[in-house]
């Protein structure tokens, strides 16, 4: 079975996502059992990040466990924790989840 690694890849739309996870060490992680869930945005929502901060911004984007889209718009599950420790905000539109920029 593919991991998140090679499902993002073979998407073709998160190349700098998976780059800054190499970059960062957390690629062990994506292709860990997880489970986890991933806030992923697409590349052309990427600017130049800092080196400095990749592990953090990639750390702040994965949480503990299997959230379904169904999941996430439940009030309960507005606020996970990242696997920094930080509480997750985010808001949805349809299908599109959107973290707040400061995270």
């Amino acid at each position: 079975m593919d991991d998140i690694i090679d499902m993002l890849a073979a998407e073709g739309m998160f190349t700098a996502f998976i780059a800054i996870a190499r970059r960062s060490g957390v690629e062990s992680i994506l292709r860990g059992a997880g489970p986890l869930t991933l806030f992923v945005p697409p590349d052309p929502a990427f600017s130049p990040l800092p080196p400095v901060h990749e592990r953090v911004f990639m750390l702040n984007h994965m949480v503990s466990g299997r959230y379904t889209a169904a999941d996430l718009m439940s009030l309960d599950a507005h606020r996970q924790s990242s696997y920094n420790g930080h509480k997750v905000h985010h808001s949805a539109c349809g299908a599109v989840f959107r973290l707040p920029a400061a995270q």
